[in-house]
C-alpha cells in the first residue's frame, strides 16, 4: 500500500467514524426532543439529522480506496434508510417515554410538591386525589395559598369534554356553572373548575379551590 492509498484510508476511517458519531448525535436529539416533548420531533429535526450524517458518509466511501460505484451507491441509500428509520424509530421511543412521565407525573400529581411555588391546605390535595383521572395531568401551573391549578396534556377540546364528562355525574358534588368553555362543581368548602383556554391549540386546566 503506498503513502497515498494510506493517506485516503486514513481520511476515510476518520470520515466514517465522524458519520457514525453525527448519526448517534442526531438519533439521540430526536430521542431527547421527543421524550420532552411528545412525538413529531423527527419531522422538525429530519432536515438536519438526515443530511449531515449521510453527506460525511458519502465523503468516506467516495474517498475510500478502490471501492466500485455500485457499492458507494448502496452505502449511501443504506446510510439514508438507518437514519430516516432510526430517527422514527427513536422519535416512537421518545414519545413512549414522555407518555409514561406524564402519567406517572399525573398519577402521583400534589399541590403541595416540589414544583409548587405555595403551600395549599390539605383537602385541596385530598380532592385531587379522589378525583377521577382521563388525560394526565401536570404542574401546578398556578395558585394561590387556597387553590391549584394543573393543566391538562393533549388536545384541549377532548380533554374537556372527557373531564367534564366524569365529573358531571360525581356523587356528593353539585354541578354550579356549565358552559362551553367552563364547567365548575362543588362540594362543602372545596370548589373544582375546568377551564378551555386559547385559540387555536387550546388548553385545558383544572383548578381545585378552598373555599372556607
Amino acid at each position: 500500500m503506498d503513502n497515498r492509498t494510506r493517506t485516503r484510508l486514513g481520511i476515510a476511517v476518520v470520515l466514517a467514524m465522524a458519520a457514525a458519531a453525527l448519526a448517534a448525535l442526531g438519533l439521540a436529539s430526536v430521542y431527547g426532543f421527543a421524550v420532552e416533548y411528545g412525538g413529531g420531533s423527527f419531522a422538525d429535526l429530519a432536515f438536519l439529522v438526515v443530511p449531515i450524517p449521510v453527506l460525511v458518509a458519502a465523503l468516506a466511501v467516495v474517498v475510500w480506496p478502490r471501492v466500485p460505484t455500485g457499492t458507494q451507491i448502496a452505502v449511501v441509500l443504506g446510510a439514508v434508510v438507518i437514519m430516516v428509520g432510526g430517527g422514527l424509530t427513536a422519535d416512537t421511543w421518545g414519545q413512549d417515554e414522555n407518555r409514561d412521565r406524564l402519567v406517572e407525573g399525573s398519577r402521583t400529581f400534589s399541590c403541595n410538591g416540589p414544583n409548587a411555588e405555595v403551600q395549599v391546605p390539605a383537602e385541596v390535595d385530598e380532592t385531587w386525589r379522589a378525583l377521577p383521572r382521563r388525560a394526565p395531568i401536570y404542574g401546578p401551573i398556578g395558585g394561590s395559598p387556597t387553590s391549584c391549578t394543573a393543566g391538562v396534556s393533549g388536545d384541549g377540546e377532548r380533554a374537556f369534554a372527557d373531564y367534564t364528562d366524569a365529573f358531571r355525574d360525581l356523587d356528593g358534588w353539585q354541578v354550579r356553572v356549565e358552559a362551553p368553555h367552563r364547567f365548575v362543581m362543588a362540594r362543602d368548602d372545596v370548589r373544582v373548575t375546568v377551564r378551555m383556554l386559547g385559540a387555536p391549540d387550546r388548553l385545558t386546566t383544572i383548578a381545585v379551590a378552598f373555599t372556607r
